[in-house]
């Protein structure tokens, strides 16, 4: 109320009553027009995508747990690393045996043909002459004069048929004759000769099933599969590299292990320190000391869960 008078919204902008009477102007005059004040409001908008998406709940309330979870949603089947590592032991185990028994054979052969070739003679043919007569001949005069050639001389039928050539002037006789060369490796080239024929001979009247060689597999056969799963592995272990995610490492063994001792250290020490505490927990420090330990036990306890599987990817 003004003056005894109702106030209304249309004499805001007027002059209160009197005032002409105040200013000393005509009984006539009127005061300025009403100001009518207008309030500009925004047009109603469309709804934001984001307060409608019913996606932005989920993700709060069943978040992703990983890569591999992000996989599953996505319809792709996460790498079993575990699976693969224990098929590339056990591969890598059968090539590990597979090159024993190779090397194993190998100085077997080596081992057996040594002895056999030393003890075995060439069988001289009757009436045999020539280059043949002649080697028969110096092969049962180097027997004779195998008494007295030094020991320096044992080993091939070659070096044995020399040390005979050089005494059959007879050792320590007198001066030695000039040696020749070409006789000797001559004589020594047919014995050679007649002792893998002797051989050959000895073996072909045995049957297949009673030689040293049978049930075994050959040895080109054995490096053959060596190369063949050693290919196959360069060639797993190239798929495995193209699914590891860019910018992702594996973890060596080595420290997955200690990242895992270290993690068992920090959950001991945490669950001391909560052991330690009162039964009843009444000061506010109290309660904040109970949950940050409590924090602490679930991060480790999450920590060794994920670093306790067979592969673990880490950023670079």
């Amino acid at each position: 109320m003004r003056g005894g008078q109702d106030e209304s919204v249309y004499a805001l902008g007027a002059a209160p009553p009197g005032a002409a009477h105040r200013t000393g102007a005509g009984s006539g005059a009127r005061g300025p027009a009403p100001r009518v004040v207008t309030h500009r409001v925004a047009a109603p908008s469309s709804k934001v995508k984001m307060h409608v998406d019913s996606s932005q709940v989920e993700s709060c309330l069943n978040p992703v747990r990983g890569v591999r979870d992000a996989q599953r949603r996505a319809g792709i089947k996460p790498t079993d690393h575990a699976r693969q590592n224990a098929l590339a032991v056990k591969e890598r185990s059968r090539l590990n045996a597979l090159s024993r028994l190779s090397q194993q054979e190998d100085r077997q052969q080596q081992a057996d043909v040594a002895p056999r070739r030393a003890r075995t003679g060439p069988a001289p043919r009757a009436g045999a002459g020539g280059a043949l007569g002649a080697a028969a001949a110096a092969w049962r005069g180097a027997g004779a004069a195998a008494a007295a050639v030094p020991s320096s001389a044992g080993g091939p039928p070659h070096q044995q048929l020399r040390a005979a050539a050089q005494c059959q002037g007879g050792c320590g006789a007198g001066p030695a004759a000039p040696r020749d060369f070409v006789e000797e490796n001559r004589l020594a080239a047919a014995a050679a000769r007649h002792a893998a024929k002797a051989e050959a001979r000895r073996d072909a009247g045995v049957p297949f099933t009673q030689k040293r060689e049978y049930g075994q597999v050959p040895a080109y056969l054995v490096e053959r599969k060596l190369q063949m799963a050693q290919e196959e592995a360069a060639r797993e272990a190239a798929r495995q590299a193209a699914l590891i995610p860019a910018g992702m490492r594996v973890m060596p063994e080595e420290e997955r292990t200690e990242t895992l001792a270290l993690l068992e250290r920090n959950r001991g020490e945490v669950e001391a320190a909560l052991a330690a505490m009162p039964i009843v927990v009444e000061t506010a420090g109290m309660r904040r000391r109970k949950d940050e330990l409590e924090r602490r036990l679930a991060e480790v306890a999450e920590a060794t869960r994920v670093f306790s599987r067979k592969q673990v990817l880490v950023r670079l």
